[in-house]
């Protein structure tokens, strides 16, 4: 793994052949798992927990909780039409969820693809590691408590490749 400094992606190196001559080496798009495991011993503790602290309520007439925040991403690609958009799970770390929506652009039919993203979402510290453990259906549940304790808090661009940018900068939908 590794992170060229012209290519704002992080990227793996493959070994396809090993003769000795004639080598063949594929360069590509590093998977959100394989990032991960390039800072397991980083994540080991868990998600980043911010000095901030969020205040949540599961039910209407249940106690106001106040908790630490732990720092949540996610990635998306947006389409230039269709569904909308298409979400990867919630990771501990901004470089997986930044690998899965630029790996996921990258798969998919690129006059459909409007741009990809990634999503910083604050979560109340002791729900944040089961948040990533059961994915979606947990996302759910923690969004529909009466004030939620994850909120999303900012929206950073995934940089994918001209010809993605160019079809779209140009209007050609497919």
């Amino acid at each position: 793994m590794f992170v060229a400094s012209s290519y704002p992606a992080t990227l793996a190196a493959e070994i396809l052949r090993e003769e000795k001559d004639n080598p063949r080496i594929l360069i590509r798009a590093a998977t959100a798992e394989e990032v991960l495991a390039c800072y397991e011993a980083t994540l080991a503790s868990g998600p980043r927990v911010l000095i901030r602290r969020i205040e949540w309520q599961e039910h209407s007439a249940g106690e106001m909780v106040s908790d630490p925040v732990a720092v949540l991403w996610t990635g998306e690609v947006l389409f230039n039409r269709g569904p909308g958009e298409i979400s990867s799970p919630l990771y501990a770390l901004e470089a997986a969820a930044e690998a899965w929506a630029f790996g996921s652009a990258l798969r998919l039919h690129a006059m459909g693809v409007c741009s990809a993203q990634v999503v910083c979402w604050h979560c109340a510290a002791p729900l944040a590691a089961q948040a990533i453990e059961k994915g979606d259906d947990e996302f759910d549940r923690l969004r529909g408590f009466w004030v939620s304790p994850i909120r999303s808090h900012e929206i950073l661009p995934v940089w994918l490749p001209g010809v993605i940018l160019e079809n779209n900068i140009r209007g050609k939908v497919g």
